[in-house]
């Protein structure tokens, strides 16, 4: 299997993310086969039942697998879009000791340098 979802499947790692996945699959398999059967009655010269499976949102109707699928999916992007946000929250805490921290030892290290730097001038200047 290749794709979006596969990449999905095989990298699962959040609580109900498996879970959520698979039903994105089982959503998506379902449109397909339904959409091969509306494809397949067109092909045998039944337009009309094509166009009506393909249009219903009725259990077994092309528009109803897809609203499954999409909600499936909805459910697996939202799994990883909360786990993205409290991996990126947790970053963000753990830096704010170093919001103040970090300009005072760098205008330290700055003046230090600035001192040393000097020093070493005023040896050449003689």
């Amino acid at each position: 299997m290749h794709g979006y979802l596969a990449a999905e499947l095989r990298n699962i790692t959040f609580v109900g993310e498996r879970e959520a996945a698979v039903d994105t699959l089982r959503g998506f398999a379902q449109f397909v086969a339904t959409d091969s059967r509306a494809a397949e009655r067109a092909g045998t010269g039944k337009p009309a039942d094509a166009v009506s499976l393909a249009l219903s949102d009725k259990p077994g109707g092309a528009v109803r697998a897809f609203r499954t699928f999409d909600a499936a999916l909805g459910r697996t992007l939202e799994i990883n879009h909360r786990e993205f946000r409290r991996a990126v929250d947790r970053s963000f805490a753990r830096l704010t000791p170093f919001g103040v921290a970090t300009p005072v030892v760098a205008l330290g290290v700055a003046l230090l340098a600035s001192a040393g730097m000097r020093l070493r001038l005023k040896e050449y200047a003689r």
